[in-house]
């Protein structure tokens, strides 16, 4: 001031605000003052102090890093939030469209049921993880009718509950006559039955009470049904099948009764082959018998090979799965094909998902859809929405919408609930059919009411925005609560945000934390990487930074960038674990390939800074360009930079001030402040002060204290500014107080303090 003049501050390489400096790192990051010369900034305003050649290269900061994960971690959450209400994440049964695992629980009553999975690769057991797909599930228990149902498992943990009807009283079955001239078989097919259930039967230890003299007279007949069997007569043999099997005038014997069932299933008696299938069920549920699942392979292997292809189809699972008899793929295709050639839709089915997945076959996705298109035909509701996912990506058939619409509407009409999703997504976004945001909603609501948490998650949305239904924020939230309820874990982690932001319901951060510890235990990574940000900032939760920790690692290891961005910044600065800055740049690395621009910003400027890593500029540019072009402000403030000085990349200033502009609209004050810079000294830009003055009173507004001193030095001078030096004393008040010495030196020099 007493040349006449203030310089301009080397404060290019702050990454962000002066603000943001303080809230990550705890201070500042602005060098010192450049010299200059006749009322003039010096020159070299971008990060090279030309005077000081302890200063020949710029300093590195750290503030992109700092600011993309922590200060802006709310921002990053609604980035999640409106990520996921847009894009349909849901998985196609039967496939392995992504790695990711996740909880399986069966609910069932009475407390004394067993369950048992039917084509999973290990037993069942409460909490399991399974990838996406669907299981085939029984729930048994003494008393109470068996209950089989195939359950679908998304892309999030699946809670779903089963109640056991009780059993009537049992009532003996009616006993045969026992004159020689009767033709009419004895059965027990007028029961109404489940298909493939177990039948309603007495258990072992509860034998029925037969009369003596009847049971003599069954007895004797029983020999002759033996001696007629032996000849030949199928009915006769299906007769003492029934006889064992029920313990009408014999004791109960079911392995005497698979005998004379499977002499009648060789003859092509087709209930004599049924009553094997069923006695396999017994073994293999448990039902009434101890549980044994070779006994109940080789009963499907009876079943099968006298012609029952409902049997083949269940042997066929045992021996992909291995279980109850060896491991054969190559064997269990062969079974799936005889099963689906001999009309059983479940068999077709099964081969489109091994051609789909190339699991024991070679991967063929043509294939694959003629397979499901058959199982469709067939009346597979869950075949025709895999072949309608299949007609909208274009996997081994054409791209075909209206064809997918079709497919979807059938599932959905045949009770498949993500038949009804599916459906609902096109019509919500208009892809194949008219757009219509009322169907979408009845179609999601659809979905809810058959107990999919997801269809209830994306309804709670609509209400939430008033697409199709009236806005009703109580109604989007009992939505999104039901969704959590029923075993939606990114619902939960819904619900906790609006929670979090207010958005449709007060604020209030303690629940949020509980719906994301929700999420979280369920294995949502997004819910794990929200709550450790809340333990870090001791937001609704005290604050914990061993737990953030163990919550980031939780979020990174499930693939959430987030979690490994925001680990590793606190591996760079030693905050709740040892500092370690190559750990750091691995992480940061983890991030930046897993989409999340913040992580390549951070790593560019661990590479231009050689911290963790060898300096290496040109690496740096590469990873601020990737950060730039994944719309982070700071990595395109950090490659101005470069581009300023010739970094790692040719120098161009006119790339530098498109770069800092870019910046600076992206809410970047230092980007701004820089813009300011290459307009106030006409570097990369034609030279405009009062466009200068404005960059910085932006910059200045955003907290950015050297936009302060320099819109301050503009008002001094009247460059750009009608000169106001009432106004730069108040401006270096401002940054002075803030914490830029250099402020401080010019009000000492004033005298205006």
């Amino acid at each position: 001031l007493i040349d006449g003049c203030l310089q301009l501050k080397d404060t290019d390489r702050i990454r962000e605000s002066d603000r943001v400096l303080q809230v990550l790192r705890g201070s500042g990051e602005g060098g010192s003052l450049q010299s200059a010369t006749a009322g003039q900034p010096a020159e070299g305003g971008h990060g090279v102090d030309r005077t000081d050649p302890v200063s020949e290269e710029p300093r590195t900061g750290r503030s992109s890093g700092r600011r993309s994960w922590k200060v802006v971690g709310v921002a990053a959450v609604i980035a999640v939030a409106v990520a996921l209400v847009t894009v349909a994440l849901i998985p196609r049964n039967g496939t392995v469209e992504m790695p990711d695992r996740w909880s399986f629980s069966i609910e069932a009553k009475p407390s004394t049921a067993t369950v048992a999975l039917l084509n999973g690769q290990e037993a069942y057991r409460p909490g399991m993880l399974l990838a996406p797909g669907q299981y085939e599930v029984v729930v048994s228990a003494p008393g109470f009718a068996t209950h089989r149902e195939r359950v679908d498992h998304s892309e999030s943990d699946t809670f779903h509950q089963v109640e056991l009807e009780p059993l009537p009283d049992p009532e003996p079955e009616p006993i045969p006559p026992t004159t020689s001239d009767v033709t009419t078989k004895p059965t027990d097919s007028t029961v109404a039955e489940p298909e493939d259930a177990p039948s309603e039967l007495p258990k072992v230890s509860e034998p029925i009470a037969v009369d003596p003299v009847v049971a003599k007279d069954q007895e004797s007949t029983g020999g002759e049904s033996q001696d007629t069997c032996g000849d030949g007569d199928l009915e006769d043999c299906f007769d003492l099948g029934q006889r064992y099997r029920l313990g009408l005038g014999v004791q109960i014997d079911l392995d005497r009764a698979a005998e004379f069932y499977k002499l009648a299933c060789d003859g092509e008696h087709a209930e004599g082959c049924e009553r094997l299938r069923r006695l396999a069920f017994m073994y293999r549920d448990g039902d009434g018998v101890p549980q044994d699942a070779t006994r109940a392979a080789q009963l499907f292997e009876l079943a099968c090979n006298g012609g029952d292809e409902r049997a083949c189809w269940l042997f066929a699972r045992m021996t992909e799965q291995g279980n109850g008899v060896t491991l054969d793929r190559e064997r269990a295709v062969q079974l799936y094909q005889q099963a689906c050639d001999g009309g059983d839709a479940d068999g077709c089915w099964s081969l489109g998902v091994l051609y789909r997945n190339g699991e024991g076959l070679d991967l063929d996705l043509g294939l694959a859809a003629g397979y499901f298109e058959r199982a469709c035909n067939g009346g597979d509701a869950d075949s025709c929405w895999n072949l309608g996912s299949m007609y909208e990506d274009g996997e081994g058939v054409p791209v075909d919408l209206t064809r997918a619409a079709k497919l979807f509407e059938q599932a959905c009409d045949g009770g498949a609930a993500y038949g009804c999703l599916r459906l609902g997504f096109l019509h919500r976004d208009g892809e194949g059919v008219l757009q219509d945001p009322k169907l979408a909603a009845e179609l999601f609501g659809r979905a809810c009411s058959s107990e999919d948490a997801i269809g209830c998650r994306y309804l709670g949305s609509m209400y939430e925005d008033g697409e199709g239904v009236p806005v009703d924020p109580a109604r989007a939230m009992e939505l999104f609560e039901q969704s959590c309820d029923n075993g939606d874990a990114r619902g939960c982690w819904s619900l906790g945000y609006r929670y979090q932001s207010g958005n449709g319901v007060s604020v209030d951060l303690g629940r949020a934390a509980e719906s994301f510890e929700r999420a979280c235990s369920s294995e949502d990574a997004i819910g794990c990487w929200t709550l450790g940000y809340m333990y870090e900032e001791g937001e609704g939760v005290p604050m914990n930074r061993a737990r953030a920790v163990e919550l980031y690692e939780r979020a990174c290891e499930g693939g959430e960038a987030f979690g490994c961005g925001y680990l590793g910044r606190l591996y760079e600065e030693g905050e709740g674990v040892p500092l370690d800055r190559a750990r750091a740049a691995e992480l940061y690395q983890q991030a930046c390939d897993g989409g999340a621009a913040a992580g390549c910003a951070s790593l560019g400027d661990m590479y231009e800074g050689g911290e963790g890593v060898p300096m290496n500029r040109a690496r740096a540019a590469e990873l601020y360009q990737q950060a730039c072009d994944g719309e982070h402000a700071g990595g395109c403030n950090g490659l101005g930079i470069l581009y300023d000085n010739g970094h790692g990349v040719g120098q161009d200033q006119g790339r530098a001030a498109e770069l800092y502009h870019r910046a600076c609209e992206g809410g970047v004050t230092s980007g701004c402040f820089n813009l300011g810079n290459s307009y106030y000294q006409g570097e990369g830009v034609r030279q405009d002060r009062a466009r200068a003055a404005e960059l910085y009173r932006r910059a200045c507004d955003g907290d950015s204290m050297a936009g302060c001193h320099n819109l301050g030095f503009c008002y001094y001078q009247g460059h750009g500014v009608g000169q106001d030096r009432s106004v730069a004393a108040s401006l270096f008040r401002k940054a002075c107080a803030n914490g830029d010495q250099d402020s401080c030196e010019k009000l000492e020099k004033l005298d205006w303090r």
